[in-house]
């Protein structure tokens, strides 16, 4: 899945839409996001970015830093999340 240009506004609901169609027909595939040509990510873009990462863990693909920070930022809070769930049971 590849996402360019300005993550955001009617850009983003396209992106948003793909997404939806294609979590049904995932299964057991690894998704690839290709964040390579993204030249701004609006805060939106990113909670979008974190609820795709909390259902499929894809493989992201970046070349900026700025891409590159936020997809840290959207990994280390899924830990974060994880850990806290984990603690919570045990």
């Amino acid at each position: 899945m590849k996402l360019e240009g300005s993550a955001s506004g009617p850009g983003l609901k396209e992106f948003e839409k793909t997404w939806l169609s294609l979590v049904p027909l995932l299964d057991s595939r690894k998704l690839v996001l290709d964040l390579r040509g993204v030249t701004f990510i609006a805060p939106e873009a990113m909670n979008t970015l974190s609820e795709i990462y909390d259902q499929a863990q894809p493989e992201f693909q970046t070349s900026t830093l700025v891409a590159k920070h936020i997809v840290e930022a959207i990994i280390h809070d899924y830990n974060q999340k994880r850990a806290q769930k984990a603690a919570r049971k045990g």
